[in-house]
């Protein structure tokens, strides 16, 4: 489960929020985030702190974090590349839409290298597409090298969908709870 299991459900849970309310992950570096002024009285304010003070987050300047900007997929790959401790990787990733050089290339290789993703189908990982909800439980569903049986329990989340089993696993792991 590698560091997953040592920061528990709320550490899980900080991730995931984070994560889910995110921004722009362009690695622009600023003292700590405490200067960031676009985070003061924002929802998800003590999630990005947190995820700011552990390294996983930089700013789009050395005072903003844009924590309103979609997340896309490629940020997401690069915040949870961070989470592992930025290992070696390489950046060939083998999908054509992951230029070697691009800012999310070694977290994408990384986590095709990790079996966090597969891709979006047709040699693809669609680095600038919105990630979802689906998107992150599943990543981190797949980082922890999750395991659930059973319905997620709630009606928006079919029983055959390939996140189903994430849902399930968030849930039970008292990540989420809708």
């Amino acid at each position: 489960l590698m560091r997953l299991k040592t920061i528990g459900k709320r550490g899980a849970g900080l991730l995931l929020s984070a994560l889910l309310a995110l921004s722009l992950c362009l690695p622009v570096s600023a003292a700590g985030g405490a200067g960031y002024t676009d985070l003061r009285g924002h929802w998800a304010e003590s999630q990005l702190q947190w995820a700011v003070e552990q390294g996983y987050l930089t700013g789009t300047s050395a005072t903003t974090l844009s924590p309103n900007k979609t997340l896309t997929r490629g940020m997401a790959a690069v915040i949870l590349y961070r989470y592992a401790g930025s290992p070696t990787a390489g950046e060939n990733s083998r999908f054509s839409d992951v230029p070697a050089g691009a800012y999310y290339a070694k977290a994408v290789a990384w986590a095709i290298e990790n079996g966090v993703t597969s891709g979006t189908g047709a040699g693809q990982f669609s680095p600038d597409a919105t990630c979802t909800r689906a998107h992150a439980v599943t990543f981190l569903f797949r980082l922890a090298k999750g395991s659930a049986t059973g319905a997620p329990g709630f009606l928006d989340v079919a029983a055959d969908a390939y996140y189903a089993q994430p849902v399930k696993w968030a849930v039970d792991n008292g990540i989420t709870s809708g």
